[in-house]
């Protein structure tokens, strides 16, 4: 009993020094805190001014940071640093006055602990505020994103920390992405932007979610820009593959303008052939379906509308590093439906259509390589039902519409075109089989080529 009583005694007594031990490190700490804080704020202009000094020697243009701050208490064990209205600018500013980057504020976040013993530089959270990104290549080719200057080779090779960012917030910030040489430009307004990212060997992976207003997705401005004005929101599941080098998209019901689209998409990081590709499936009005692509697009599509929701896939294949357009297929799948014409309104429409702007293999994409095909197309013309099995209109600067035609009705049925007091047909069968060849272009019917057999059967009529 006596044993039982000194053993408890000397258990209570280590925990008081521990606990006397750990508050008195936590004291220490906070007394540092507080002599570095005061350190800092007193030097805070010394500082700032070798911040920016040290950072200038190392690239090739200038830049300026306003004001630092850093807190060692916040979110404990991260150091969190932040910087005030940061400007950088390559050396070649004065001939391009294109501004890199211009932030607000960029708050930085890094685990002590591991910077200190570790072999990492593990950077909890990097969040930018109120920014501008503007990355921009002249008609040249040069570009005001290279600014960091060359570094010699050193005598002795030191071994790097690794570097590890766990989540990047991005708010109110304007980033822009301008190719004069190639006639790209890529301008999004990011009202949110979040992102947790999970490491592990083979690469990373984090669910970004995204608020953006898209200014523009131009691949070529000449001809506009695809989801202009568009706001885009909703998860994405990135991923990157270490051993492809390539970045994966995959998203379900991603909002864009009005409606939802599920995307897959894949981005290569080789320099040499960074080839991208999207695949985008929805259900989606004809009309707006047609406001998401660019100007040149709309302009065709403008004379049609399709009055029911259609299934279509889009499929974007391309290189950014190409001048050219990159391969675009669309496909949609109408059922039911009624299609509106320049001339009139078919109704009980059903086919499959397809837009390819490189039908000819090998042939460069454009207007002149494009096509819109059809297929088992099936509808009524007011009450006389036609069939088209397969139609396609070719070369979309001097377009020709070819393809076969059949109908079968009561010749009756021609009453609703003749007026009744010219003639009434009363009995008999039509049956019509014709090929076609007929330019449409600027979408008016001129040099009308027909081939084929009209029979009608067994007809009476009186005029």
């Amino acid at each position: 009993m006596l044993r039982t009583i000194q053993d408890n005694h000397r258990l209570k007594k280590v925990l008081k020094i521990v606990g006397y031990f750990l508050l008195g490190i936590f004291t220490l700490f906070i007394i540092l805190s507080i002599s570095a804080s005061i350190y800092f704020n007193k030097h805070k202009k010394e500082i700032v001014a070798s911040i920016n000094e040290k950072i200038n020697e190392n690239i090739n243009g200038t830049v300026n940071i306003g004001d630092v701050n850093f807190s060692l208490l916040r979110g404990l064990p991260n150091f969190a640093l932040t910087v005030s209205n940061v400007v950088v600018k390559d050396s070649l500013w004065n001939i391009h006055k294109q501004t890199l980057l211009n932030s607000k504020e960029i708050e930085v976040h890094i685990n002590v602990k591991k910077l200190i013993w570790s072999d990492e530089i593990d950077i909890k959270k990097i969040k930018i505020n109120d920014a501008t990104i503007n990355l921009y290549v002249d008609k040249s080719g040069i570009s005001n994103s290279n600014i960091f200057k060359p570094k010699p080779k050193p005598t002795v090779v030191k071994e790097k920390k690794d570097l590890i960012i766990e989540a990047i917030d991005l708010e109110n910030v304007h980033f822009i992405s301008r190719n004069i040489n190639r006639d790209k430009l890529f301008d999004f307004a990011v009202k949110k932007l979040e992102s947790d990212i999970d490491y592990s060997s083979s690469g990373w992976e984090t669910d970004l979610y995204i608020d953006v207003l898209a200014n523009s997705m131009a691949f070529k401005v000449a001809k506009g820009s695809f989801i202009k004005n568009k706001r885009v929101k909703g998860t994405l599941a990135v991923n990157f593959s270490k051993k492809e080098n390539k970045i994966n998209i995959n998203t379900k019901k991603l909002g864009i303008g009005e409606d939802k689209f599920d995307i897959i998409a894949h981005f290569s990081l080789d320099k040499k052939n960074p080839v991208f590709d999207l695949d985008i499936t929805t259900e989606i009005l004809w009309a707006n379906a047609s406001s998401l692509l660019d100007a040149h697009i709309q302009k065709i599509l403008s004379h049609f509308d399709i009055t029911k929701p259609i299934k279509a896939n889009c499929k974007i294949i391309g290189n950014t590093a190409s001048a050219g357009d990159p391969v675009i297929i669309v496909k949609a799948i109408i059922k039911d439906n009624e299609l509106v014409l320049p001339d009139g309104k078919l109704t009980d429409c059903n086919f499959n259509a397809e837009y390819n702007n490189t039908f000819k293999k090998g042939v460069v994409t454009s207007d002149e390589n494009s096509a819109v095909i059809l297929n088992n197309f099936s509808a009524k013309f007011n009450t006389i039902p036609f069939t088209i099995p397969k139609a396609m209109v070719y070369n979309l600067t001097v377009p020709i519409l070819t393809g076969d035609f059949h109908s079968k009705f009561d010749v009756a049925k021609l009453n609703q075109f003749v007026k009744p007091n010219l003639m009434v047909f009363k009995s008999g069968n039509t049956d019509v089989n014709l090929k076609f060849n007929v330019s449409v272009a600027k979408f008016k019917i001129s040099k009308p080529l027909f081939s084929g057999n009209v029979n009608v059967s067994n007809a009476t009529m009186t005029y």
